[in-house]
């Protein structure tokens, strides 16, 4: 027997803490550069958000030696424009791209990750909303690190926006939270353009706005955005079915916040229909631990708050099955 209803309700009163709306640079017709050496970074991650760009000519977005991206968007036509990445250091690059001239609202996140240990790369994208786009690995054989610039635009091409540009040295798998505009960690240089060139990293690559005065305007869709998935989420999906009969948890801690402050969320979780009252442990946790899950599908709400009282609700649908030990489908004996 299935619920039609919401089966928990909790009541959360969050006050809302001000938050620094962002801003981005207007590149393109001005390159920008880094006013000292970045270091050479063997296994980097590059992130950064783009918005509003010109489809009138190829722009520039990375150019940089001192971690062999080099990405571009490239029109060819209406509702038809292609970012452009490979890594410079290896022989024989791979060139991939992704398709950003028909999202919904003109902006793009991208992770741009190189790992020498196991000569890959990983390459994702996503929209405004959070909806992954683009998940690419690249192989490649051999490499040479060379170059210490960084580099945004080449200068006399039509406008972009740029809200934030990040170099860290410390990768993530695949499928992993997004960019966002609050990052701390591993920081070789950040550049988050909140009305400054300042290099947020306190690494003092200060940036350089060529041959004119930085223009700055308001950063949209910083969004918050909920996200669930079970335990054994992977790259490729965030939920899979789960044994009947045994615990289990939910998972939303990929939630986030694109607010300048601070990318943290917290959750709060709801079961709306379902086949039994599965039992939830600390519904305002991230990762609920589930038990009493019977054979079907099950629905559960999860809400996500951000620090500045901004909110967002995804749902989502976990089925439970009759499994063995090793994850094998056990099906009912038909006599």
């Amino acid at each position: 027997m299935k619920n039609s209803k919401s089966l928990f309700s909790l009541l959360l009163c969050a006050s809302a803490v001000p938050s620094f709306a962002g801003q981005s640079i207007q590149a393109g017709p001005h390159a920008i550069t880094s006013a000292t050496p970045v270091p050479n970074t063997p296994a980097n991650r590059v992130e950064f958000y783009i918005h509003d760009w010109a489809t009138t000519a190829p722009i520039h977005i990375v150019s940089s030696g001192a971690t062999g991206w080099f990405v571009a968007t490239v029109p060819l036509g209406a509702g038809n424009v292609i970012l452009f990445i490979y890594n410079t250091w290896e022989k024989n690059p791979q060139l991939t791209q992704f398709q950003i001239g028909n999202l919904p609202q003109q902006a793009v996140y991208v992770r741009c990750q190189h790992d020498p240990v196991n000569k890959v790369d990983l390459l994702e994208a996503w929209d405004s909303k959070g909806t992954r786009i683009a998940n690419i690995t690249v192989t490649y054989t051999s490499e040479t690190d060379s170059g210490n610039d960084f580099q945004i635009a080449y200068g006399n091409e039509p406008l972009v926006s740029v809200g934030f540009m990040r170099v860290q040295s410390a990768l993530v798998p695949l499928n992993s939270r997004p960019p966002v505009s609050s990052d701390n960690t591993a920081r070789v240089l950040e550049w988050k353009f909140d009305g400054t060139l300042a290099d947020s990293s306190g690494n003092g690559h200060t940036a350089v706005f060529n041959g004119g005065i930085a223009a700055y305007v308001p950063t949209p869709f910083q969004n918050t955005v909920a996200t669930i998935r079970t335990p054994d989420a992977n790259s490729w999906a965030n939920v899979l079915t789960q044994r009947a009969g045994f615990p289990t948890s939910l998972d939303g801690t990929a939630s986030y916040s694109q607010a300048d402050t601070s990318a943290a969320a917290n959750c709060l979780w709801q079961q709306l229909s379902g086949p039994s009252l599965a039992q939830m442990t600390a519904r305002n946790t991230c990762t609920p631990r589930l038990s009493g899950l019977t054979f079907g599908d099950y629905k559960f709400q999860l809400t996500a708050i951000a620090a500045n009282g901004s909110t967002a609700t995804a749902t989502t649908d976990v089925g439970a099955v009759a499994m063995d030990n090793k994850g094998v489908v056990v099906n009912a004996d038909p006599n």
